[in-house]
C-alpha cells in the first residue's frame, strides 16, 4: 500500500511499464487526484462510447443510464438521474 502520493505514483506506473490494464475514475473537481494520476502515467479518456463501455462492463450497467459531456476540457461522466458526483475516467 502507498503511504503518500509520491509512493501511489511509483505503484501505478510500476504497473503501466509491466503492461497492466489500468483504468479508475476520479471526482471532476479533485485537481489534486487528477494530477497524481497524470503524473502516474493514466490518461484522461475522451471517447464516450469507450467511457460507456468501461463502465457499462465493470458495472453490468445500461450505458443508457450513463450521460457523458465535456465540462472544463475534460469528458466528464454522471449517471443520467444525477445521483452521483461527476468524474473523469483515467486508463493506461
Amino acid at each position: 500500500a502507498a503511504t503518500c502520493g509520491q509512493n501511489w505514483i511509483e505503484i501505478v506506473a510500476n504497473l503501466i511499464q509491466n503492461n497492466y490494464n489500468i483504468w479508475l475514475t476520479v471526482d471532476a473537481s479533485n485537481l489534486k487526484m487528477q494530477a497524481l494520476v497524470l503524473m502516474a502515467g493514466l490518461k484522461a479518456e475522451h471517447n464516450p462510447e469507450v467511457i460507456k463501455k468501461i463502465l457499462a462492463n465493470n458495472d453490468q450497467k445500461n450505458p443508457d443510464d450513463i450521460l457523458v459531456i465535456e465540462r472544463n476540457g475534460l469528458t466528464v461522466f454522471e449517471k443520467t438521474d444525477h445521483s452521483d458526483y461527476p468524474q473523469v475516467l483515467f486508463r493506461s
